[in-house]
């Protein structure tokens, strides 16, 4: 080896190893190709072990041993939900990021969208966590749509499909944040935890179903006008300007919500009803 091979190597921060004559290439290679098929193996077993979880299946003693091995054996955990294409790209990208955040943590596609499990840290927010991976995602791929959420902090890897669960829900209120923290949700966490359908779609007729009804037979615009009026709290002023009316036309509306429909809006229990039908109905995209 010359002394102008070092300088290069050196120059482009090149890696450069020496060995001895009578060790063979083959050795060295088979050595590397055994850590990586041991690799692709541990990681294999491990989105397999973490899709048993998710589907409350019980874990073989290999998966288990994987999980402790690789630092998912106590702690809390949280699950990251992305709504992206799961290109080869991405989910390398996606690596790289995580590796960024200091996290133990695996990525994988469940459900034909990335996911990533996560050991909360021990001090620290696992929301901005979340945030940072989130905010470099999106820098690497600018012209991608993409939203993310991350689900509620659980004690144990049991408990990983109710944290899923809720990721998926925070995922959908992203929008154009692009990410969205579950516990951020508030009052609205509540509203996401009922899953009877029919009880849903029975709360909101009961509370808009006179204004949406209205609507179809005058093709008017009174369900968006209620509810323009509970988020500027009354304020014809601010409706207009939001729904681009003059005032006069956003009076007459509310003229017939409160006389003709008999809208109550000075009550304050009617009004939060109101809202909480207008959540349901934007959330379960009634």
């Amino acid at each position: 080896m010359t002394d102008e091979i070092v300088r290069l190597c050196h120059r482009y921060s090149f890696p450069l190893f020496t060995m001895p004559w009578d060790t063979r290439i083959f050795d060295i290679t088979h050595d590397y190709y055994n850590r990586i098929f041991e690799d692709s193996r541990d990681d294999g077993n491990m989105t397999a072990a973490f899709q048993n979880i998710l589907m409350g299946n019980s874990l073989t003693d290999e998966q288990a041993d994987t999980l402790r091995g690789s630092g998912f054996n106590n702690g809390c955990y949280n699950v990251l939900s992305i709504d992206a294409e799961a290109t080869d790209e991405f989910m390398y990208v996606l690596q790289k990021v995580c590796n960024n955040t200091d996290l133990v943590f695996h990525a994988f596609v469940y459900d034909g969208s990335p996911i990533v499990i996560l050991r909360c840290p021990s001090s620290g927010s696992i929301a901005d966590k979340c945030n940072d991976i989130a905010e470099a995602l999106v820098a690497r791929f600018p012209d991608r749509s993409i939203h993310m959420g991350s689900g509620s902090t659980v004690l144990s890897l049991t408990e990983l499909s109710l944290s899923y669960r809720r990721a998926i829900s925070a995922r959908e209120f992203a929008a154009d944040n692009i990410y969205c923290d579950y516990n951020s949700l508030g009052f609205l966490r509540i509203l996401l935890e009922v899953n009877d359908a029919q009880l849903i779609h029975s709360f909101i007729a009961e509370q808009l179903g006179g204004v949406i009804e209205y609507d179809k037979t005058h093709h008017s615009a009174l369900t968006d006008t209620l509810y323009e009026y509970l988020k500027c709290s009354g304020s014809v002023q601010h409706i207009s300007e939001k729904m681009f009316c003059h005032r006069n036309t956003i009076n007459y509306r509310l003229r017939i919500i409160k006389e003709e429909l008999d809208y109550d809006l000075s009550d304050a229990e009617v009004r939060f009803q109101l809202m909480a039908a207008y959540k349901l109905r934007e959330m379960r995209k009634v």
